[in-house]
């Protein structure tokens, strides 16, 4: 293939990249700097939007309550997705591909379906949650309370995500040579020392992988939230990406909305570029 026929065959999906992605992106930063109102025209304001959001105190709770959300959730469902993708390698064929469907079902189904019924699990008074707490005496209002809405919103995170890592670790899980398995099976070694020094290091990619994408997933969640609370009670659950979507579109301010999504893009990229870092590391290792 001659460069004039590689251009002329990834020019269309350049231009749907560039239209989709790069162009609003780039008016994004342009109205950030901007105030501008639905039906308004853009007024030059500089560094105004970004000032008054950095000094915003509800700003700072949605950040804090979505970085809870990702670094709370994150190390839960990894560990979770791990032990069930090495009891997936120990069953039967049968009972695997059961288990399997099961653990895919979470992230299969519509986002708002499968958080609808999640949330109905802590519903007040009809609940299974609540009427198995009560039980043993523990009264929670799971939508009323902030710390419970909260927790709510994380196990969420955690049910939503851990299916997925299940699949990309078991999958991962395939790829591994039967003839290093072997050899410390001759030597002696145990289940954990195999697991340890052969099968986690031969993950650690996947692993990295997994932590990528629900970094990223973790940082834009809006849509769950919404069905859920709606960022209630009070602002106790408010993400970044819904407090975005309500700066921009339920108080109308769209330069401070983009200016917010900025600052979130900027955020995600800071936490997700130790885990770059590392997984291109270890492309040049092997």
């Amino acid at each position: 293939m001659t460069r004039k026929e590689f251009a002329a065959f990834i020019a269309p999906c350049v231009v749907l990249t560039a239209t989709l992605l790069v162009a609003p992106v780039i008016y994004t930063v342009y109205l950030s700097f901007h105030h501008l109102s639905f039906g308004g025209h853009p007024q030059f304001v500089g560094w105004t939007n970004y000032q008054v959001l950095l000094g915003d105190d509800q700003v700072r709770g949605a950040l804090i309550f979505t970085l809870a959300f990702v670094l709370l959730s994150l190390p839960v469902h990894t560990i979770l997705g791990l032990a069930l993708a090495l009891m997936l390698e120990r069953v039967g064929d049968r009972l695997r591909g059961l288990l399997i469907s099961a653990y895919a079902m979470p992230f299969i189904v519509t986002p708002v379906v499968g958080t609808l019924v999640f949330s109905w699990l802590f519903k007040d008074f009809w609940g299974i949650v609540p009427y198995l707490l009560d039980k043993v005496n523990v009264h929670i209002l799971w939508f009323a309370q902030p710390w419970a809405a909260q927790t709510m919103v994380i196990l969420w995170g955690i049910w939503w995500t851990f299916g997925f890592n299940v699949m990309v670790l078991y999958a991962g899980l395939q790829t591994l040579p039967d003839d290093h398995v072997r050899a410390a099976v001759v030597d002696g070694a145990s289940y954990w020392q195999r697991l340890r020094y052969i099968i986690l290091p031969h993950l650690m990619p996947f692993v990295l992988l997994i932590s990528l994408f629900n970094v990223i997933d973790g940082f834009r969640v809006f849509d769950s939230i919404w069905v859920m609370t709606k960022g209630g009670p009070g602002t106790a659950t408010e993400s970044i990406g819904y407090l975005t979507y309500r700066v921009s579109f339920v108080l109308r301010q769209l330069g401070k909305g983009s200016a917010l999504a900025v600052l979130s893009i900027v955020g995600t990229f800071l936490l997700i570029s130790p885990l770059l870092v590392a997984r291109f590391r270890g492309q040049e290792r092997d």
